[in-house]
């Protein structure tokens, strides 16, 4: 059966990578853009099955791990994406081109599922039993983090359009992405939804860990670092709201607001291992 894992997790990386380079062609070429959509609906395929696959070779939630998580966490963010573009075809000014978002996003999946795939290795047997509540824990924080990396990309495609305007090159990210107001406003949304959806999710964690170990809150690396990356985002949206931020800045602070949920989810898991960390 590793066989399996291995031809699924194969297919899923090249029709990946296929649709990374479609996508990026769809910045010059919208013709290529439905060619993306097709193959990152076979590389989703392929993954769907290799995390039903891995379901049943651990014999549970299939996110467990930090190799595991990865791919889950890809995976979350495709089907989001597929569900956007095939139920956000109005094509108003108001709603980024698909294409758009598939230029910046999937590549970037595409090399996160790849690292994985070279630098971790997953259990080849069922992991010891976990909590009942575990599963919705890291779904909700992983939601969350799906959320913040749509805010770093919305703010990415801000800081390359406001560029090209501020140097009056006006090349292919002036032409083909969003208004600078409607990538502004996404990106406020992303990271509301994202601090809503990792809160309910650290909710959940400090209420399971009561009921199973008797306390809510430990500060090991992981809860203290979860919590700094959070608190950067509340302190976003604070700043939209108070200070009156809009534009270049909450852009960039979003884009750095991410390096800390990367440095939660691997710097932290690699160099404090522990309860809380993942068994990678």
């Amino acid at each position: 059966m590793a066989l399996t894992g291995v031809v699924l997790m194969a297919a899923t990386l090249l029709a990946y990578s296929v649709a990374s380079v479609y996508y990026v062609g769809a910045l010059y070429d919208l013709r290529r853009a439905a060619g993306a959509e097709r193959a990152t609906a076979a590389g989703w395929a392929a993954q769907t099955l290799w995390l039903g696959h891995r379901a049943w070779v651990l014999q549970g939630f299939p996110a467990v791990t930090l190799y595991d998580w990865v791919t889950f966490f890809t995976w979350l963010m495709v089907g989001g994406f597929l569900a956007l573009a095939w139920a956000g075809r109005r094509g108003d000014a108001w709603t980024p081109r698909r294409s758009h978002i598939g230029s910046f996003l999937v590549p970037v999946l595409t090399l996160l599922e790849l690292a994985a795939q070279l630098l971790f290795t997953g259990p080849a047997s069922p992991f010891r039993r976990y909590p009942a509540w575990l599963p919705t824990h890291i779904f909700l924080v992983t939601l969350g983090d799906a959320a913040f990396l749509l805010a770093a990309v919305a703010g990415t495609m801000y800081v390359e359009k406001e560029r090209e305007l501020k140097h009056k090159r006006l090349r292919v990210f002036y032409y083909e992405l969003p208004p600078l107001e409607v990538l502004d406003a996404w990106g406020a949304r992303l990271v509301t939804a994202g601090v809503v959806l990792f809160l309910a999710g650290m909710v959940v964690g400090a209420i399971g860990s009561k009921a199973d170990y008797g306390s809510y809150w430990n500060w090991n690396p992981k809860e203290t670092w979860s919590l700094v990356s959070w608190s950067a985002y509340l302190a976003y949206l604070g700043l939209r709201r108070f200070a009156g931020w809009r534009g270049y800045r909450p852009a960039v602070w979003s884009m750095v607001a991410f390096l800390l949920v990367v440095a939660n989810v691997f710097a932290v898991s690699l160099l404090f291992p522990g309860d809380h960390a993942y068994n990678i």
